[in-house]
């Protein structure tokens, strides 16, 4: 199934790349509807977007340790320097890029700390206009004056530059690290790409959903003058002749179709790859090591133990064995699932020896409750697998997969340890669980 979707996802971004820039929107807009439509890929772009809002929400924490710091540091340099804090006197009624004085000012940092979205004016701007940035900016400017000032202790002044590089260099390497990130993020790559489509053929009316989507991930298009989309408009649209500045659409969105592509087919990989562990665990379990199974699970139950322990001890020792890292029932909050690899997946185990359709559906529903409240602590953990060992009764078929519009999916995965001995066959019926069962949405 995931080669399947490989050569889909494949397909339709080359399909995209093979026309003209007078229908590259138009294909583009098809391609990602479908891929939308797709309910084995929309997982993935769920997903994609989800992860792009945490990059941007990590960014955002590490600004504002930082800030919380250069509030410290600008408090320290207005005991050390008392005259800057009265250096542009009260606040004026208004300022332009004439008169930026007051903006340079410790009172407008304050102000800004407050939750006052002012521009430090009479300076070059920086694509990085974050509230950290403009925090440091003045900082700096602000040390400056106190030297010239000659108000204050030299080597006071010093420390203080001292530590206001301890500042801005973590802050300047984590910066240059988010801009890498997101320049290869396939989250990013869809933003720019739907921002191109709006912008082209602008919608008559900007829905919340969509400003708070743009709240989130930052200005797609700054650097891109109006006229660009005005032009690209009437080109693609009235027939109209371009000046030249709108005519290069193609060279402004490969690189983020590429992206996008590339990024949907390594998570499908990468799932893939984890789907072949588990399928040779299954056939490792079933061809090779069902009676030693067997007999260790008699041996738990004579002992009293819980079957279900055993099996899935095997199962962490495999994945352990396969260069995962499964934690056996980590203690998170009050949750305890069954097996928990920080990094990469969740997984819970089950076993039955006669009618399992409830034990089945509320394992499920076991999974979904977890998942919700493990996203908390670990959000990059997006994927589960649920393992039920089969040692007696009916088999069971169920849909192979379970997604939610949370971005997370399951996996459900049968082993078949049962003795049926030589030519027997199976007498029960088997079980059919049914996606409705067993959908996220529904609920016991």
């Amino acid at each position: 199934m995931s080669d399947y979707l490989i050569r889909l996802i494949e397909r339709q971004f080359q399909f995209v790349l093979d026309g003209s820039e007078e229908v590259l929107l138009g294909r583009m807009r098809h391609c990602l509807n479908a891929l939308e439509r797709e309910p084995l890929v929309a997982p993935h772009l769920i997903e994609i977007q989800h992860d792009l809002v945490q990059v941007f929400e990590r960014f955002s924490s590490m600004s504002t340790e930082l800030i919380q710091q250069m509030v410290g540091l600008r408090k320290r340099l207005g005991q050390v320097s008392p005259g800057l804090e009265s250096l542009f006197g009260k606040r004026p009624t208004g300022f332009d890029e004439s008169n930026p004085a007051w903006s340079h000012s410790l009172e407008c940092f304050d102000a800004m700390v407050e939750g006052e979205d002012i521009s430090i004016l009479g300076m070059a701007k920086h694509r990085d206009d974050s509230l950290a940035r403009r925090l440091l900016t003045l900082l700096r400017v602000n040390l400056t004056r106190a030297k010239e000032m000659q108000d204050a202790s030299l080597e006071a002044l010093l420390k203080l530059e001292g530590d206001w590089r301890n500042l801005q260099e973590p802050y300047e390497y984590a910066w240059r690290l988010h801009v890498d990130e997101i320049s290869a993020h396939p989250g990013y790559a869809l933003v720019v790409l739907k921002e191109f489509l709006v912008l082209v053929n602008p919608l008559p009316r900007i829905g919340d959903a969509v400003r708070a989507w743009r709240e989130e991930v930052g200005e797609i298009r700054k650097g891109r003058p109006a006229q660009v989309f005005s032009e690209l408009r009437g080109i693609l649209y009235d027939g109209k002749q371009g000046t030249g500045v709108g005519l290069d659409l193609k060279r402004q969105i490969e690189p983020h179709i590429c992206t996008l592509r590339e990024g949907l087919v390594f998570r499908v990989g990468t799932r893939l790859s984890l789907a072949s562990l588990f399928n040779r665990f299954q056939s490792r379990c079933e061809q090779h090591d069902a009676p030693r199974l067997r007999a260790l699970v008699d041996e738990v139950r004579r002992r009293k133990g819980k079957p279900e322990d055993v099996l899935r001890d095997q199962l962490a020792l495999w994945l352990f064995d396969q260069g995962l890292n499964p934690v056996t029932e980590p203690r998170i909050g009050n949750l305890r699932p069954d097996l928990l690899d920080p990094g990469a997946l969740y997984i819970e185990a089950k076993q039955y020896d006669r009618s399992p359709r409830v034990k089945i559906i509320r394992g499920m529903y076991q999974m979904y409750d977890t998942f919700r409240r493990l996203r908390g602590a670990h959000p990059e953990v997006n994927e589960g697998f649920f393992v039920v060992f089969r040692r007696a009764g009916p088999h069971v078929t169920a849909p192979p997969s379970v997604s939610s519009s949370e971005g997370w999916i399951i996996h459900i995965k049968f082993v078949d340890l049962a003795d049926g001995g030589i030519g027997s066959r199976q007498k029960q019926r088997p079980v059919d669980i049914s996606m409705e069962e067993i959908s996220p949405e529904r609920g016991l």
